[in-house]
């Protein structure tokens, strides 16, 4: 039915090629990494209690 050069899947161009990067790239800002999200438990909070 179709030839193996020209795959049903690939033959059509997409009418938004780009429409998976900026959607990658708006997840990595809006969702930052966990260690810049929570500060890290390093000092003590005994000063910030007392």
């Amino acid at each position: 039915m179709l030839p193996p050069s020209n795959p049903p899947f690939s033959s059509p161009p997409h009418p938004n090629p780009h429409h998976r990067r900026p959607r990658r790239a708006k997840a990595a800002q809006c969702r930052p990494p966990p260690t810049q999200c929570r500060p890290p438990r390093t000092p003590p909070p005994t000063p910030t209690s007392a």
